[in-house]
């Protein structure tokens, strides 16, 4: 996870490491577990439900996803921008 050199992001980093990712990856492992099959043809839906659980709970701490783009140094894979809205912390 990348961070700007703003006064608070490295708190606002540690709080998404610590709270919202642990939360969000065991709601998306209990679904991968009740999942018996997968469809290909619906593989990119299943990939944005998977990503709305973690924008879900980063909502919960004041989070909001501010865009979704392409990797420079790893051309496959996309990353999620979170800014968290000011005025209220957990």
């Amino acid at each position: 996870m990348a961070v700007t050199n703003e006064k608070g992001a490295n708190l606002e980093r540690i709080m998404f490491e610590n709270k919202i990712l642990p939360i969000s990856l065991k709601k998306i492992e209990s679904a991968l577990k009740n999942t018996k099959y997968f469809i290909p043809d619906m593989y990119n839906e299943f990939i944005s439900r998977i990503l709305n659980v973690i924008v879900a709970e980063a909502k919960n701490y004041n989070f909001r996803l501010k865009r979704v783009g392409q990797s420079e140094e790893h051309l496959l894979m996309n990353q999620l921008e979170f800014v968290m809205e000011k005025g209220c912390k957990h």
